[in-house]
């Protein structure tokens, strides 16, 4: 059972940091911008985006900021959202590279 939570965390974990890279990779690729530094950048916007919906929804629920009363699992999810969302990231930034040919930053 701990190895099925585990995994259904991990899941859940991938799942905001998908949410965000997603939302960047479509911001780019409908401006045609390719560039390595409009990615952090856009990845950056994404998170800052995906922790005010995060937030803004605790507190259209009800909550009231105190961390024993549920902010500290929507820390949780912003850390995790965070983590996620720079794996994400290092690997759009080293796709090119590891797909073999293109410089380690490419455009």
């Amino acid at each position: 059972m701990a190895i099925l939570v585990s995994l259904l965390s991990l899941l859940f974990v991938a799942a905001q940091g998908a949410a965000v890279f997603a939302t960047a990779y479509v911001v780019l690729r409908a401006f045609k911008i390719r560039h390595w530094l409009a990615k952090i950048a856009a990845i950056a916007l994404s998170y800052v985006a995906w922790i005010a919906a995060t937030v803004g929804g605790y507190f259209l629920t009800g909550g009231d900021g105190s961390f024993m009363k549920g902010f500290a699992v929507v820390m949780m999810l912003c850390l995790t959202a965070l983590v996620s969302s720079l794996g994400y990231l290092l690997g759009w930034l080293l796709w090119p590279k590891l797909r073999g040919g293109g410089r380690l930053l490419a455009s």
